[in-house]
């Protein structure tokens, strides 16, 4: 088990991990999903989901999410919060996605892999992430420093 994956792990077993207010972040992705001009019923894969919380700010919309994350813990966590609503939750890694379908969407907001001094150079993720948006779909990379 690689370092990244056993330090969320262990990480999600707290509540709210990242301590994320659904007040503060709804306007956050209603703001994206009127921007990308996202619909009720467009789909949207949620990278680096963790716990499924903006996946589940996304399925308000009336969207359908898939979310995927590296740690089965995280995901097991999301599952259990917002699974009941549809969501689909995946374990997996972003650079193997285990789904072979395109998204209106793929959202990711930082994403660990882009944690490394060669970020600039780090094209073949970005890349990776890009060949899962339909053509004409949005691609959102919220990374804060």
């Amino acid at each position: 088990m690689s370092r990244e994956k056993e330090w969320y792990n262990i990480k999600y077993n707290k509540e709210n991990y990242f301590g994320t207010l659904e007040w503060l972040y709804r306007h956050y992705i209603s703001s994206l999903v009127s921007r990308s001009g996202l619909k009720a019923g467009s789909s949207v894969l949620d990278v680096g989901c963790g716990q499924g919380f903006f996946s589940y700010l996304f399925h308000k919309h009336g969207l359908k999410v898939y979310g995927i994350d590296i740690s089965e813990t995280g995901i097991q966590v999301a599952q259990s919060h917002y699974g009941f609503l549809g969501i689909h939750f995946v374990v997996g890694d972003v650079r193997a996605i285990p789904l072979s379908m395109k998204f209106d969407c793929v959202f990711t907001r930082a994403c660990s892999l882009y944690n490394d001094k060669e970020f600039p150079k780090l094209q073949e993720i970005t890349d990776g992430l890009l060949s899962y948006v339909r053509d004409g779909g949005t691609f959102v990379f919220a990374y804060n420093t």
